[in-house]
């Protein structure tokens, strides 16, 4: 397995202070060989351009510790803007729930969730929909009036729900219901 070199770079000749002219690019560029990712943020008129600066930016100066240049090409470029950052943390989200979900699967020895039995799974169906899977989305009710309604299930928020029981059996621990105060 490579490793990875997060270095966020700046090209020295862009300007990233002003949000007008031309647009943000973020250009990762990698080299397979040494196992090193670059990420740089450069303004350029289009991607084309932007994929040019950052192969300029990454040209050999010199060499590797053991003499060989280091040749990086660009493998993805991406504008920057709030709309592409809103993006990229929903995806981020994505990822982590679904390795949780993978993780879940693979300690609870499954490889699909199973649909949850009683009014508690549900309940902890719906937790994980609004806290984990869908923050913001989908808030908790506020009132009493609105404490009956249940989210419709979501597979990862299943997975975590039996994950949470599963842990919570292990330790001899059960979740019981008890009468509002």
């Amino acid at each position: 397995m490579s490793q990875s070199q997060g270095n966020e770079q700046e090209l020295p000749a862009q300007d990233m202070a002003g949000e007008e002219g031309p647009s943000l690019y973020r250009v990762e560029a990698e080299n397979a060989q040494k196992g090193a990712r670059r990420s740089h943020h450069v303004r350029a008129g289009s991607m084309t351009e932007a994929a040019t600066l950052a192969r300029e930016a990454n040209e050999p100066s010199g060499a590797a510790s053991d003499g060989e240049p280091l040749a990086f090409r660009v493998v993805a470029i991406t504008e920057e803007n709030a709309t592409s950052r809103e993006r990229e943390r929903r995806n981020a989200r994505r990822q982590h729930i679904r390795a949780m979900v993978e993780a879940g699967l693979s300690a609870l020895g499954r490889s699909a969730p199973e649909h949850p039995d009683g009014e508690r799974a549900d309940v902890l169906v719906d937790f994980f929909t609004r806290a984990v899977c869908s923050p913001g989305r989908f808030p908790f009710p506020a009132g009493e009036g609105e404490g009956g309604v249940l989210l419709a299930s979501d597979d990862a928020a299943r997975v975590l729900a039996q994950l949470l029981t599963a842990h919570l059996a292990r330790h001899g621990l059960t979740v019981t219901r008890t009468a509002p105060a």
